[in-house]
């Protein structure tokens, strides 16, 4: 009498542990640490370093590195940007360094000064804020963060 087979372990839907279906398109969160704070990159699981930049450029388009992207806190061991992170041995959660110029970091948010403390004066509110937002300039707060005031220096 004839024994039978063992049910076969590659089903249509199943997958082995390192394999993901043909069809589905992966994306991993990669943490990029510097020395103004670590920020979280969403990017595709195929990306290159040079996607991952790109994808850093959408919230802040005007940070300029001084040291590049790099597995090691010293920025000693540089990415390759044309190989994938993947291939670099980077993963959903892995952390990236880099030094970058702490001016060209700044949080665009911009709050407006606080009220007069005499809420029956509201004329004496500060207009320059509400009618002028064009010439802004950086300054470093006592706790060491970059903020955004006006300025009424010509551009």
């Amino acid at each position: 009498r004839p024994t039978p087979s063992p049910p076969s372990q590659n089903t249509s839907n199943h997958y082995p542990a390192t394999e993901a279906p043909p069809d589905t398109i992966e994306t991993m969160l990669l943490r990029v640490r510097s020395n103004v704070g670590v920020w979280r990159v969403q990017v595709l699981d195929t990306a290159t370093p040079e996607d991952l930049l790109k994808e850093i450029a959408k919230t802040r388009p005007h940070v300029v590195y001084e040291k590049p992207l790099s597995q090691d806190p010293a920025c000693n061991q540089n990415l390759d940007m044309n190989s994938s992170c993947q291939s670099q041995g980077l993963g959903h959660g892995s952390m990236i360094h880099c030094r970058v110029d702490p001016s060209t970091c700044v949080d665009v948010a911009m709050v407006p000064p606080s009220a007069p403390s005499n809420a029956e004066e509201p004329e004496k509110m500060d207009t320059a804020w509400t009618n002028n937002t064009s010439n802004m300039k950086r300054v470093i707060d006592k706790d060491g963060s970059i903020k955004l005031i006006p300025s009424t220096e010509a551009p």
